[in-house]
């Protein structure tokens, strides 16, 4: 699997760089591209133009000589848009195209699409079709999970990161485009196996594959949402008694983690090569350290702080406050009859913890990663509605399918 991938994004360095570059160019008079880190959107969010230009331009960047392979592992980069943008303006009235700067902590495994799609279609053309395979995506896990589940069931799910969160707005931004497109066919995949005993190894093997797609595809924009949706299918899907059902939601969280970990590795290992052991210490090991708890001026609060802007940034969008009340109405008269339909078993337990295990997820990821989600809370927020939708899910799952989905304590 990585073999390959280097050897695709490899091909993708075959399409000859200016190309590449007089698009972006167009893209400049044509307004689609600036200088511009963040842009407002509608809904009162921002679209993260800062990331989108470092990985438009990945391969732009490399010094004369360099190799393919170099280039396909490395990620030489024009930089953020106050960086590229001068250097194509540059290469616009020179031919000079040329910035010392690698990004390889990240696979870009996106890279060989940005690079045909804007060659072919230009920025604004790329960003549209992006959009059609979001919106693809999206039907795709609805229609999956509702017709496995039901349609409450998926609406519960899936309601509240529509309606709350600039996801559709996520077209302003090829990146982000991408890690929720992934997002979605995740569910879309997972709710479409088949679910009997002999199917759990399947069902594992998937989880990991899900985690490996992530460590390809997203740049720790949609990483806790992605895992939170594994866990959730995996919960739902799950069959026996409810100890057997929470082992299998462990196993299926080992193996995401293992298959995102152990494939994020294999690029460092890659690297190391062409950039020696302290740049790989310097620019991946030590910035994921730094992610964790490092401070500098976007990130000095405490234990808390993330979650914090998280939630405040969440409630400020337009619809979030009334979705997050009735969805929490909600939760708790399904609770309540869940709880009356058990009767003294105690069978209430399993689906009401695991619900709330899944509602709290996202919150554990803010935290652990403390600096990441402080200084990039307006993104990382869309993971707090993915973690209420499947506590819900979970409830609603419960309530309407009994024995399927965790009523069971024998």
């Amino acid at each position: 699997m990585v073999f390959g991938m280097v050897v695709l994004m490899v091909a993708s360095e075959l399409i000859p760089d200016r190309l590449l570059a007089d698009r972006l160019v167009d893209s400049l008079e044509s307004g689609d591209l600036s200088a511009e880190l963040r842009r407002p959107t509608p809904s009162g969010g921002q679209a993260d133009r800062f990331t989108e230009c470092i990985v438009i331009t990945v391969g732009l960047g490399d010094p004369v000589g360099t190799s393919p392979v170099e280039t396909a592992v490395t990620n030489p980069t024009l930089g953020n848009c106050e960086q590229a943008v001068p250097w194509l303006q540059l290469y616009e009235q020179s031919g000079t195209l040329r910035q010392d700067y690698s990004y390889f902590r990240y696979w870009h495994a996106s890279t060989p699409a940005y690079r045909v799609g804007i060659t072919l279609f230009g920025l604004a053309g790329t960003r549209f079709l992006g959009l059609l395979s979001l919106l693809g995506a999206m039907v795709l896990a609805l229609t999956g999970v509702s017709r496995r589940w039901g349609w409450w069931t998926a609406t519960a799910l899936f309601g509240p990161v529509v309606l709350t969160t600039d996801v559709l707005e996520t077209a302003e931004s090829l990146p982000h485009l991408v890690a929720w497109t992934l997002t979605f066919l995740v569910a879309a995949a997972l709710s479409r196996m088949t679910a009997g005993p002999d199917d759990r190894e399947k069902w594992l093997a998937a989880a990991a594959w899900c985690g490996t797609a992530a460590a390809f595809f997203d740049l720790m924009i949609a990483l806790p949402a992605n895992a939170a949706l594994v866990l959730a299918l995996t919960w739902l899907r799950s069959s026996g008694p409810a100890k057997e059902r929470i082992r299998q939601v462990g196993l299926a969280g080992l193996a995401w983690g293992s298959g995102l970990g152990l494939t994020w590795v294999a690029k460092w290992v890659v690297a190391l090569p062409f950039v020696g052991w302290q740049r790989v210490w310097d620019d991946a090991i030590g910035q994921v350290l730094f992610r964790v708890s490092g401070d500098n001026e976007l990130a000095d609060g405490g234990f808390g702080t993330a979650t914090a802007r998280a939630i405040d940034w969440w409630l400020d969008r337009p619809l979030a406050v009334p979705v997050v009340v009735v969805w929490l109405v909600a939760a708790v008269v399904l609770g309540s009859s869940i709880v009356r339909q058990s009767g003294r078993r105690g069978q209430w337990l399993a689906p009401l913890s695991m619900a709330a295990m899944f509602a709290l997820a996202p919150l554990v990821w803010m935290e652990a990663l403390s600096n990441h989600n402080q200084i990039h809370y307006w993104i990382t927020y869309r993971a707090l509605p993915i973690g209420l939708g499947a506590g819900l899910a979970c409830l609603m799952a419960a309530r309407f399918n009994g024995d399927d989905v965790g009523m069971r304590s024998d």
